[in-house]
């Protein structure tokens, strides 16, 4: 039993320098951010911010005559010549076929790439839309 009493103080003599040299540290870490911020808020003082001349805007009038290409394919998908996502445009294609169409015929009719082709597939048979005949083959559901 006297082992572990001597044994506890030597560890709370321990954590007592420790607990100083902490506090002493600090005391340092304060006294030095509070001089950094000190001649920070002195450079500051001294420098003017810089500025820089306000710059003229020209506006240009909109021209009329041509549409930009993003708003081409927002009033073509209105108009019911195409779907607005891809994936409504996969379904389309899919559920319009009278037989069971190909991720190669897919990739032909969409002009996406297999990859992102895919991806539509993988979304629209975790929804339920479409499902799989046999691999790579895919009819509405």
């Amino acid at each position: 039993m006297k082992e572990m009493d001597e044994y506890l103080t030597i560890a709370v003599k321990g954590l007592r320098k420790m607990a100083k040299g902490v506090e002493s540290m600090a005391k340092k870490v304060e006294t030095y951010a509070s001089t950094f911020a000190k001649e920070k808020t002195e450079t500051q003082a001294h420098t003017k911010p810089k500025t820089k001349p306000p710059e003229e805007t020209v506006f240009a009038p909109p021209s009329e005559t041509v549409p930009s290409p993003e708003r081409g394919r927002k009033n073509a998908a209105r108009k019911g010549k195409r779907p607005t996502t891809a994936t409504e445009e996969v379904f389309q294609i899919i559920s319009e076929a009278e037989k069971a169409v190909t991720i190669k015929e897919l990739t032909d009719q969409t002009g996406f790439d297999a990859k992102k082709v895919h991806n539509v597939i993988f979304k629209l048979k975790r929804q339920g839309r479409i499902q799989s005949v046999k691999r790579g083959v895919y009819v509405k559901a």
